[in-house]
């Protein structure tokens, strides 16, 4: 389908972060000079224009979504374009090119598009900034691309549909009272071409993780991310050392997590291992594995957190419910080296507790050894209650929070989950782990 030209617009009222960088003189200015033809794209295939005049900047898209597929033998892979996004549809990869690659467009939604032409590249030259702005623009669009790439060589098919929809509500989302609505019609065939997947397998886990209570898909078509639907924000301890990503996937452990739990075991010092596992093994074996993801989400349960950038485990949570007594769980969290103090173990301390309290579980319990003064020290002003003493080992009770973690708590948490606790000590028992030589 041909466009429509409609009118002209002022691009700088349309997208106001292009001028970002300019003064509010300049952006008077500037926004007066910033004129530029708009183009009407109807729903269906899209045919662009092969050929510009010299010096044309590209089509700013102000509006609905466009899809950018190459296939090369196979499926293909899909580009999903919407506002802000710039296209410079003529651009091929020249005569070199190893192959013929034709890419075709279509138009999901009704798209506006802007017309970057030669004329507006001359008005707006005075302001080398709003240049730069639309460079800016086409390299963050590589980098998502970069990212897509990442995630469709996750294992898991439930992980690559749950960061894709994270990334969807991160570019497109509306927060709602029931969760972040993705205003898309997106088909299952169109998600399997993103994730690298076969479009059965994605209505299969589509099913499961719709009953997980992680996506909903609503009578419009569109998506529905519902609260605590698995991707948690990471509030950053270090103010020197800034997360890498904005979240991490939380999710249920499962038993074909063994291989990223193993993984995530030998990024870990040292250190950690002896601290969390009281053994100095470099290996978990077979039983050590089955034991910490064949988990019964009941009694033990046990939370992962996943870098979306490669679909590593970088932390774990977990509780296991106190003998005897049904409504205290002692708890235990661990973070591989290189994520600490990025908010990990916070994230997956809030998921924890809210999957305990639907367990009705009321306590977390922790052993801290009566020598370990920096955990102890924060884990009493936190507002922790010591209840009792197992040999060297201090008990405390955390109550678990019922309306989110509050500063006293979650710092509680983390030094509760943090210490040496007699969960790792029992878990490396029941292993016959403990003591290794």
């Amino acid at each position: 389908m041909d466009a429509a030209h409609v009118d002209r617009i002022r691009i700088l009222e349309a997208d106001p972060d292009l001028a970002a960088a300019l003064d509010e003189g300049d952006r008077i200015e500037a926004s007066h000079a910033a004129l530029a033809p708009v183009l009407r794209v109807e729903c269906g295939r899209w045919r662009p224009p092969e050929h510009v005049e010299p010096g044309h900047m590209g089509f700013l898209v102000l509006g609905g979504l466009l899809t950018r597929t190459v296939a090369v033998g196979g499926p293909g892979s899909i580009q999903l374009l919407a506002a802000g996004d710039v296209l410079r549809p003529w651009v091929t990869l020249g005569e070199d090119a190893p192959m013929d690659l034709n890419a075709e467009w279509a138009v999901l939604q009704t798209a506006t598009l802007a017309s970057l032409d030669a004329a507006f590249g001359r008005r707006v030259a005075r302001w080398p900034t709003i240049a730069s702005a639309i460079m800016d623009r086409l390299v963050t669009q590589t980098r998502w691309l970069a990212l897509d790439l990442a995630v469709a060589h996750i294992r898991r098919v439930d992980d690559r549909l749950m960061l894709v929809f994270w990334q969807f509500a991160r570019r497109f989302g509306r927060v709602t009272p029931e969760g972040v609505l993705i205003p898309l019609n997106l088909q299952h065939q169109l998600l399997a071409t993103l994730i690298g997947a076969q479009r059965p397998s994605v209505t299969t886990r589509l099913g499961a993780l719709r009953d997980q209570g992680l996506i909903a898909r609503r009578p419009d078509g569109t998506w529905l991310m519902p609260n605590g639907n698995g991707m948690a924000v990471l509030d950053t301890l270090d103010g020197e050392l800034p997360a890498p990503l904005l979240a991490v996937l939380v999710r249920p452990i499962g038993p074909d997590d063994k291989a990223l739990v193993a993984d995530a075991f030998h990024r870990m010092s040292d250190e950690a291992r002896r601290r969390r596992f009281l053994t100095p093994a470099t290996e978990l074996t077979a039983e050590d594995l089955d034991y910490l993801t064949e988990v019964d989400h009941r009694r033990h349960e046990a939370l992962v957190a996943i870098d979306p950038a490669d679909g590593r485990l970088v932390g774990t949570a977990r509780y296991v419910q106190v003998p005897g007594e049904r409504d205290t769980a002692e708890v235990a969290v661990e973070v591989v080296d290189d994520w600490q103090r990025r908010g990990v173990a916070t994230a997956l301390l809030r998921a924890l507790s809210e999957r305990a309290r639907r367990n009705d579980v009321e306590t977390f319990r922790a052993y801290v050894s009566s020598d370990n003064a920096v955990v102890l020290d924060a884990i009493e002003r936190a507002g922790a209650i010591r209840t009792g003493r197992e040999g060297s080992e201090l008990e405390f009770n955390v109550p678990v929070p019922r309306d989110g973690l509050g500063d006293r708590l979650r710092a509680a948490l983390r030094a509760a989950a943090s210490g040496q606790l007699l969960l790792a000590e029992r878990v490396a028992r029941r292993l016959g782990i403990w003591p290794r030589d």
